[in-house]
């Protein structure tokens, strides 16, 4: 599922309701939120000051149900439902960008979202 924010300031806002909504559809199962690395902090902001408990991953270890992991953390990882946020940053940002935005489109087994306030790449924006 595709989420397009139309305002960048209101990104983090928006990851945060879709956490909250996720939540509720997950029951014991485990949800990462995969962001550019540049969007790590301010991202646990975000969920800390909306009181949703998370963890950072730390070598590939999920301790908590909701995960917020950097991109470049991602490979290896596997859970019940993924919440990809910025794929055009993660290819633009990030070391090897397409392959890191491969890696983190594959992570959830069962739900994927992706939220976004730019515009989608173009191998993103054809499957829509």
């Amino acid at each position: 599922r595709f989420v397009h924010v139309d305002a960048p300031a209101r990104l983090s806002a928006t990851v945060v309701a879709l956490v909250k909504s996720e939540l509720e559809k997950l029951g014991p199962g485990y949800l990462a939120v995969i962001v550019p690395d540049s969007y790590l902090a301010v991202m646990s902001d975000s969920l800390n000051s909306s009181g949703i408990d998370h963890g950072l991953v730390d070598d590939g270890a999920l301790e908590n149900q909701v995960t917020l992991v950097p991109v470049s953390l991602v490979k290896g990882l596997e859970v019940d439902s993924a919440i990809v946020v910025e794929p055009e940053k993660i290819i633009t940002g990030e070391r090897n960008g397409l392959r890191a935005l491969y890696v983190a489109l594959t992570r959830a087994t069962q739900r994927l979202t992706i939220a976004h306030a730019c515009p989608l790449p173009a191998a993103l924006a054809s499957s829509k």
